[in-house]
């Protein structure tokens, strides 16, 4: 289990689902060279720490949508409301029905003034505002060259 869900006495499927999203995207960060570790205080304000660097990971499966009546659409939402303003990665994954992970990584204005971010097709065949994110890990050095890191 999650260091960060240790004190939960039942966790839901969803902060199992959290937690496990958590690890894989430390586990993808350490693949591509970065020195990243989990927060193990759940009341941080953030998931991981990646050298001085705070990420913030968020997770979502598919969904369906009404778009009007007895219309619905596949979509992935991240909620965002809670997040706090500052300088940061954002790791936005989603999880398709087969269990394929895609990492989109952000900066965090991504989700300024915003209650959710959403895709609103396969994470493979998305071609909005955050396509330009998916498996971007340049951002990363983008960011670290921002905060002097």
């Amino acid at each position: 289990m999650s260091p960060r869900l240790e004190g939960y006495q039942n966790p839901t499927s969803r902060q199992l689902f959290g937690a496990d999203v958590e690890t894989w995207v430390r586990d993808q960060l350490r693949d591509q060279g970065y020195n990243v570790e989990l927060e193990t205080d759940w009341q941080a304000p953030y998931d991981l720490d990646m050298a001085g660097m705070p990420v913030e990971v968020k997770a979502a499966k598919r969904r369906q949508r009404q778009v009007r009546p007895g219309y619905y659409s596949d979509e992935y939402r991240w909620n965002v409301g809670n997040l706090e303003d500052g300088d940061y990665l954002l790791a936005l994954v989603a999880e398709d029905d087969k269990g394929q992970r895609y990492l989109f990584l952000a900066l965090s204005w991504a989700a300024y003034g915003r209650q959710g971010i959403s895709i609103t097709s396969h994470p493979d065949k998305y071609s909005g505002r955050l396509a330009g994110y998916l498996g971007n890990y340049t951002i990363i050095d983008e960011l670290k060259e921002r905060r002097n890191v």
